[in-house]
């Protein structure tokens, strides 16, 4: 019975997520016995995910992984990190993608890392002071692409730039 009501509760809250990112209201997601998903189209067809697109099936996963994190994270709200999750989101569904993290957001701190600038836009950027951590260096000195210190827009080195979308940062 334990086991029974969490995936109920997943398979509820992976269902209204996947329904908001998606724009498709009545898809169902429901979880097996063996936690196997499946998604059931508004006309009751029975679609597995390898038989989505891979953008849906993205999509499906997180929101899967949003479902996940609410249930585990019942009494206490852990920031929500996500590294270059979108790329293969289309601009609607990345429309429907950032108005559910900004929901998400006022629940939990969201963390968005992105090599697109155009993340830059989504939340309140914020530069992190990394203090005295060790910077990577290129051999002319200048701060390595990809390492500490280093973003596509450049902040000074020691201090690496991310997008965050709000939420209580305790």
């Amino acid at each position: 019975a334990y086991q029974a009501t969490h995936r109920e509760r997943l398979s509820e809250a992976a269902t209204a997520h996947f329904a908001a990112i998606t724009g498709r209201p009545g898809r169902q997601v429901v979880l097996d016995p063996d936690f196997l998903v499946t998604v059931y189209e508004p006309d009751g067809r029975e679609v597995t995910p390898d038989q989505l697109s891979q953008g849906a099936r993205d999509q499906l996963y997180f929101a899967l992984r949003l479902a996940i994190a609410d249930l585990l994270a019942d009494a206490v709200r852990l920031p929500l990190i996500l590294d270059d999750p979108f790329v293969t989101s289309d601009r609607t569904r990345l429309g429907r993608i950032r108005e559910t993290l900004e929901r998400v957001s006022g629940e939990r701190q969201v963390l968005l890392l992105a090599h697109d600038p155009a993340y830059r836009t989504w939340g309140q950027p914020e530069a992190l002071d990394l203090g005295d951590a060790p910077v990577a260096q290129t051999p002319g000195g200048a701060p390595a692409p990809g390492g500490a210190g280093s973003s596509p827009s450049g902040p000074a080195p020691g201090a690496a730039a991310d997008e965050t979308l709000g939420g209580d940062p305790s």
